[in-house]
């Protein structure tokens, strides 16, 4: 059973994720500042996978999604770092 503790009116899940395993995550897909409409689409489709997996969804592939989440919103609004 997943131990989850309830915050802002959300449960969270406390897991842990294998430092390893995310850095091969980022390796395959090279997540970057979105500056063209090619690393625009390609960071689009690697979230839109992501999405899909929906409650199959590593916690490793969340913590990836949440990452591009951000970049595309940053891209979006035309916020760079």
């Amino acid at each position: 059973m997943r131990n989850t503790a309830k915050t802002s009116g959300k449960a969270v899940v406390n897991r842990k994720i294998n430092a390893a395993e995310y850095a091969r995550l980022l390796a395959s897909s090279l997540p970057t500042l979105i500056e063209t409409k090619a690393e625009n689409r390609r960071t689009l489709a690697i979230a839109d996978e992501l999405i899909r997996k929906g409650e199959k969804r590593t916690p490793k592939e969340t913590t990836l999604l949440k990452l591009l989440g951000h970049l595309i919103f940053a891209a979006s609004s035309g916020a760079m770092i």
